[in-house]
């Protein structure tokens, strides 16, 4: 016959403790790897576009002037990872709910970043390709 545990509150805690810094670090993981390899090709890809001579997609042109922006998805998961495991809460299963919501909607947010991203920096090879 299988026992029922009962937990108190500190066991609780401390399980949602630990699930939430996998999660945390999931996420940092998604958000600053792509994020950081992306911001590293920005500059090989500007000066592949400047031999161009010819004028760049509006979206091409936003990435390389603003690729700092790139940064903000990373940082705020680092934020929201240390809010997470500095934040003692007075309901800790409603907590975690809301900070695993929040850890998914960022990486939800840096997929779709990140996509535009590879899209705007590849958008003038595929136009230079179309008119050859």
């Amino acid at each position: 016959m299988i026992e029922q545990r009962l937990f108190n509150a500190s066991e609780i805690s401390l399980l949602v403790r630990g699930n939430l810094i996998a999660w945390g670090v999931v996420a940092v993981l998604f958000c600053v790897i792509p994020s950081a390899l992306i911001f590293l090709a920005v500059p090989k890809f500007d000066s592949l576009f400047s031999g161009f001579g010819a004028d760049l997609p509006d979206g091409t042109m936003f990435l390389l002037r603003w690729r700092l922006l790139l940064l903000v998805l990373p940082t705020l998961a680092v934020l929201l990872l240390g809010l997470a495991l500095n934040t003692a809460p007075d309901n800790p299963i409603k907590w975690h709910q809301r900070i695993v919501m929040a850890f998914a909607a960022l990486c939800c947010s840096a997929l779709i970043v990140e996509g535009l991203a590879v899209v705007a920096l590849y958008a003038p090879i595929f136009r230079l390709g179309a008119v050859v």
